[in-house]
C-alpha cells in the first residue's frame, strides 16, 4: 500500500470518527414532516401544527423563508425523525406532546412558541398527557372526603364504564390481601393487608372497565360483593397495623371500601 492509500484511509476513519462524534444522542420518537430549507439551514423554524395525517407523530415544520408556494412542491418536503427536528432546533422538544390541532409560531429570538389560537406563550415542555392524567388522579386520591355516589357510579353502565363479573375469590381465613397478582402476591413487602377482616367463605368479584380515549381499556376499581344490603357509608380501609391518622406519613398505602 502506498503513502497516497494510507493517507486516504486515515482521512476516511477521521472523517467517520468525526460524524460519530457530531451525531446526537436523541432517540426515536417517531415521524414528522419539514421542509428541505430547514434541514439545509437556508430557513429558519417557523411554524409547527400536529394533525392527524396518518404520518408519524403528525408534526409538520416550515422555516420562515418557506412559501406557499414552495410548500406546495412536494419535493420540497421530507419526512424525517422528531429527534432529527430536535438537532435543528431543540426548543421543539417542549411541544412534543401537545395535541392534535396545535397550531404554533415559533419566536427564534428568545426561543419560545405562541399557541396561535389562543396566544398562550410555551416556555417550558408541556407534559405527556398520561402525566397530566396521573397527576389529576393522584390528587384525587389524596382527598380526606369522597361522595358514595362516585363509587355507586363506577359501576354503573355509562358510555365510558361497564361492568364485568370475573369469577369468586376464595376467603378462607377472612383476611383481605391487595396486591398485583400477576407480580406481588405472596411479596410481603409489595402486598397490603387490611386491619379488617370479612366472614370467611367466597365472594363474587366485579370490574369497573373504563374505556378512554387516551389511556386505552383500563380497570377503573374493583370490588368483593360481600353483602346485597344498602351502604350507609364509605371507610378508609386501614392496612394492618396503621390508623387513619397515619395515612399522611411516608410509606402508608390507603385504600378505599
Amino acid at each position: 500500500m502506498g503513502l497516497f492509500d494510507k493517507k486516504k484511509n486515515n482521512t476516511e476513519k477521521q472523517e467517520k470518527q468525526t460524524e460519530k462524534t457530531n451525531q446526537k444522542s436523541y432517540q426515536p420518537l417517531g415521524a414528522c414532516i419539514v421542509t428541505k430549507s430547514l434541514l439545509s439551514g437556508t430557513s429558519r423554524l417557523k411554524w409547527m401544527f400536529r394533525e392527524n395525517n396518518g404520518i408519524g407523530t403528525g408534526w409538520v415544520a416550515l422555516g420562515d423563508t418557506d412559501t406557499q408556494e414552495y410548500i406546495n412542491q412536494a419535493e420540497n418536503l421530507t419526512v424525517v425523525d422528531f429527534s432529527l427536528l430536535m438537532e435543528v432546533e431543540p426548543a421543539v422538544r417542549n411541544v412534543f406532546y401537545m395535541p392534535i390541532g396545535a397550531d404554533l409560531e415559533f419566536i427564534s429570538d428568545g426561543k419560545y412558541f405562541v399557541d396561535t389560537r389562543t396566544g398562550e406563550e410555551i416556555w417550558e415542555p408541556v407534559k405527556h398527557p398520561l402525566q397530566i392524567a396521573f397527576e389529576r388522579n393522584l390528587e384525587f386520591l389524596n382527598q380526606e372526603t369522597y361522595d358514595a355516589v362516585f363509587f355507586q357510579n363506577l359501576f354503573r353502565k355509562t358510555e365510558k364504564l361497564e361492568r364485568a363479573a370475573v369469577g369468586q375469590v376464595d376467603l378462607p381465613t377472612g383476611r383481605v390481601v391487595l396486591a398485583d397478582p400477576m407480580a406481588y402476591l405472596g411479596n410481603e413487602k409489595y402486598q397490603t393487608v387490611l386491619e379488617k377482616e370479612i366472614p370467611e367463605g367466597s365472594y363474587d368479584v366485579e370490574l369497573s372497565i373504563m374505556r378512554s380515549a387516551l389511556a386505552g381499556i383500563r380497570i377503573a376499581a374493583a370490588r368483593l360483593k360481600i353483602t346485597d344490603e344498602i351502604h350507609l357509608r364509605y371507610e378508609i380501609a386501614m392496612p394492618k397495623g396503621f390508623e387513619p391518622t397515619d395515612l399522611q406519613k411516608s410509606g402508608v398505602f390507603s385504600f378505599l371500601r
